[in-house]
C-alpha cells in the first residue's frame, strides 16, 4: 500500500513538473515551481537546475521587474546556482538597465558566494554612467576576490572623466595592474586639466621608461609643483622624441612657465627646451 502511495505520488509531481515546463510566462513558471518544490532539511527549496535555468532563458525586458524579484527569492533558497547561471542573469539585468540590482550583487558578492566573470565587469562598465561607474569602482577597490582583467581596466580608460580615470588609476595600483605608458599619459594629462587633489607618486610613472610614460612623469611633477623636475624630465622628452609632444600639451608647458617664471636659472633652462620644439 505504502509502495501504491509513492507512485501515485511520483506520477503526480510527474504531471504537475510537466505542466510546470508548458508555462510561457514567468509569473505563472515561477508560482508553480514553487508550489511543487520540496525542502530540504534545511528548510531550502529544491528546485532543479534546469528549472533555474529556465527562469532566467525566460528572462526579458517585459518581465525584469518581476524576474529580479524571484530570482532573488530562489537564490536566498536554494543551496547553489551555477555561477555562470547567475552571470547570465547579470548580464540581463545590465542588458534591461537594472544596473543598481547588479550593483548591489557586486557590493554583497561574498555575502552571496558570487564571483562575477570578466565579461560580466565589461559589460557592466560599458552601460554605466560616470556616477555608477565610480561606485562600482570603489567597490572593486574593496573586494578584492572580484577579479579584475587588464581588459577591465582598459576599458575603463576609455572613459574621460578625470575623476574616474584617477580612481582607475588607484585601482590598476591596488589590483598591481600596469598600465601601458600611453594610459598613463591620458591619466596625467587630464588630472592636470582639471586639477584633481589625490595621491600620486612620482615612481609609479617610471617603471616602464617609454617616451609617453615619460611625459606622463612630467605632467605629474608638475601637478606636484616639482618643476624643476619636470623640466629636467621634458628635456629628457625632447632627446628621445619631439612629435610626441603636442598642442594641448601647452597646457603643461604654460605650468612649467608659471612655475618658475620668478626663478632666472630655472626660467632659462625651460625657454632652451622650448626651442627645440621650434
Amino acid at each position: 500500500m505504502q509502495f501504491l502511495t509513492l507512485c501515485h505520488k511520483s506520477i503526480f509531481q510527474y504531471k504537475l513538473i510537466r505542466k510546470i515546463e508548458d508555462y510561457s510566462n514567468l509569473q505563472n513558471y515561477y508560482g508553480s515551481l514553487l508550489s511543487v518544490a520540496d525542502m530540504n532539511k534545511q528548510g531550502r527549496l529544491k528546485i532543479k537546475d534546469h528549472q533555474i535555468h529556465k527562469y532566467i532563458k525566460m528572462t526579458d525586458e517585459s518581465n525584469i521587474k518581476f524576474a529580479i524579484e524571484g530570482f532573488t527569492n530562489l537564490y536566498g533558497h536554494t543551496i547553489n546556482i551555477k555561477s555562470s547561471w547567475v552571470d547570465d542573469f547579470m548580464i540581463k539585468c545590465i542588458q534591461y538597465k537594472e544596473h543598481d540590482y547588479v550593483l548591489k550583487f557586486y557590493e554583497y558578492h561574498n555575502t552571496l558566494r558570487y564571483f562575477p566573470h570578466f565579461d560580466v565587469t565589461e559589460n557592466l562598465i560599458k552601460s554605466l554612467d560616470n556616477t555608477q561607474i565610480l561606485k562600482l569602482i570603489q567597490t572593486l577597490k574593496k573586494r578584492d576576490l572580484i577579479k579584475v582583467s587588464e581588459q577591465n581596466i582598459d576599458q575603463l580608460l576609455l572613459n574621460d572623466d578625470p575623476q574616474v580615470l584617477y580612481q582607475v588609476f588607484r585601482l590598476s595600483i591596488k589590483r598591481n595592474i600596469k598600465l601601458k605608458g600611453e594610459q598613463l599619459l591620458k591619466i596625467a594629462r587630464n588630472l592636470l586639466s582639471a586639477n584633481i587633489s589625490g595621491k600620486f607618486d612620482a615612481e609609479q610613472f617610471q617603471e616602464s621608461g617609454d617616451v609617453y610614460s615619460l611625459l606622463a612623469l612630467s605632467y605629474v611633477q608638475a601637478y606636484l609643483k616639482k618643476y624643476q623636475q619636470s623640466i629636467v624630465t621634458l628635456a629628457k622628452i625632447l632627446q628621445t622624441d619631439k612629435t610626441i609632444i603636442q598642442e594641448r600639451d601647452n597646457l603643461l608647458i604654460d605650468s612649467l612657465k608659471e612655475g618658475v617664471k620668478e626663478d632666472e636659472v630655472w626660467n632659462q633652462r625651460l625657454q632652451e627646451q622650448l626651442s627645440l620644439l621650434q
